[in-house]
């Protein structure tokens, strides 16, 4: 493998046409925490996950046959002390001497992994504090309502009231405002 593309910043590893691996990039191995030795031979699906693994063999297989290439397929591997990395996946299958050979270009999600969770928290807060704020809404409306009306029943107190004074003030000493018989004596 050429230097170039055993140090850029993505995995890159060759797989024969059964399946095994022939060829990773020194990036791929870092990440992965294997050497040339440990990963050469082994068929890709030993270091997938079991989900990846049914994954893999439900759809990426039928898939890249029928279409030559994948792009942006998501699968975990499991690192050299059984971790699970999460990659993105490209790949596609070119032909070199008479024989298929899958390409997958493999670039790391842990940032990505990282800053959708990230995302998730803060839409779950987000809607809490949206909730939180309809209900203030919601408090002030019935709030203001409530205020509205018990300024209404202080306005007819006081009409009361005004009338009331307005009554006695025309009102001669020893006269009642009562007619006829609601006189009281």
């Amino acid at each position: 493998m050429n230097k170039r593309l055993d140090q850029v910043f993505c995995g890159y590893m060759s797989l024969s046409s059964g399946h095994l691996i022939t060829a990773a990039n020194e990036t791929l191995l870092e990440l992965l925490g294997y050497n040339q030795n440990g990963l050469y031979g082994c068929h890709f699906e030993s270091i997938l996950t079991r989900a990846s693994r049914i994954f893999y063999q439900m759809y990426f297989i039928p898939r890249i046959r029928l279409n030559t290439n994948i792009e942006a397929l998501q699968l975990a591997i499991k690192s050299g002390d059984g971790t699970e990395v999460p990659f993105l996946i490209n790949a596609r299958i070119r032909e070199r001497e008479g024989a298929a050979v899958y390409e997958l270009i493999l670039l790391p999600m842990h940032q990505q992994i990282q800053h959708e969770e990230q995302i998730r928290i803060l839409n779950q807060e987000a809607k809490r504090l949206q909730q939180e704020l309809d209900m203030l809404r919601n408090s002030a409306e019935d709030s203001a309502a409530g205020q509205q009306e018990l300024a209404r029943q202080i306005d007819l107190q006081e009409q009361k009231i005004e009338l009331m004074e307005s009554y006695a003030s025309k009102s001669k000493p020893g006269e009642s405002l009562l007619t006829g018989s609601q006189q009281i004596e």
